[in-house]
C-alpha cells in the first residue's frame, strides 16, 4: 500500500478517497471470489460490503459534523445521528434477510470485510504519516 499511498496512483489523494479505492478494490476482489467459490452468495457479500461501506462514510460525516458544531451541541448531534444510522442499517438488514434477497453470513461476511478494509487503510495510512513525520 506505501507505493500506492507515496510514489503512485494516490499520492497527495484524501483519506476519503483512499478508503473508498481500497474499498472498492477488495469488494471487486472479493465478490469475484465469491461468484467463483461461492455460486449464489456473491449478491449478499456485495451488498454487505456496500451497506458497510456506506456505514463508514457515514460515520465520518457524522465525526466531522461534530468537530465542526459548538461543544454543547456536537454530542447530542453526535449520539442522534450514530443511533439514526444504527437504526437505517439495521431495517435495511432486517429487511434484506427477512424477504431472502440476500443470506445473513454472506451478508455479515461483506460488512466485515469493509469495515477491516477501512481499518487497514487507516492503519496504512498512520504508518506512512509516521513516517513521513520522522523523516522531516
Amino acid at each position: 500500500m506505501g507505493l500506492l499511498f507515496n510514489r503512485g496512483l494516490l499520492k497527495g489523494a484524501p483519506l476519503s478517497l483512499r478508503i473508498l479505492f481500497f474499498n472498492i478494490l477488495v469488494c471487486a476482489i472479493g465478490t469475484t471470489l465469491a461468484l467463483t467459490y461461492w455460486q449464489g452468495r456473491s449478491a449478499g457479500f456485495a451488498a454487505g460490503f456496500a451497506i458497510g461501506l456506506a456505514n463508514v462514510f457515514w460515520l465520518l460525516r457524522i465525526a466531522r459534523k461534530g468537530v465542526s458544531c459548538e461543544p454543547g451541541r456536537a454530542g447530542r448531534m453526535v449520539a442522534r445521528s450514530y443511533y439514526l444510522r444504527f437504526a437505517a442499517t439495521a431495517a435495511l438488514l432486517a429487511f434484506l434477510i427477512s424477504r431472502g434477497l440476500v443470506g445473513p453470513i454472506p451478508l455479515v461476511i461483506g460488512l466485515s470485510a469493509a469495515i477491516f478494509t477501512t481499518l487497514g487503510v487507516l492503519i496504512s495510512f498512520a504508518f506512512e504519516e509516521e513516517k513521513t513525520r520522522c523523516t522531516e
